[in-house]
């Protein structure tokens, strides 16, 4: 949502494409060399941690707002508050993975 109200929709979806395809391409770029063994990096997504509830109800607007300018957002999941509070013993926590 701030990006979008900064930048408007069209700017921010542009800047995930971007984003994605930069992180996609130094992967590949990575692979292709065989450098993937020298350099710490995870491949798989994007992992967001909300500590707070502002901080969760925020993300949950930003992606209402991408979902709405048509970004797809189908392989966003939600990792529910309890599940984190088991995996990891911090209370109070939300999640999301894409």
């Amino acid at each position: 949502m701030d990006r979008q109200a900064k930048y408007n929709t069209s700017e921010t979806v542009k800047s995930y494409i971007i984003e994605r395809y930069t992180a996609d391409s130094l992967v590949k770029f990575l692979k292709y060399r065989r450098l993937e063994n020298n350099v710490d990096l995870v491949e798989g997504g994007h992992l967001t941690l909300l500590r707070t509830l502002d901080e969760a109800r925020a993300a949950k607007a930003d992606f209402e707002a991408a979902s709405a300018a048509g970004l797809n957002l189908t392989a966003i999941r939600w990792i529910p508050n309890q599940i984190l509070v088991e995996v990891t013993l911090l209370p109070n926590q939300t999640l999301y993975f894409s």
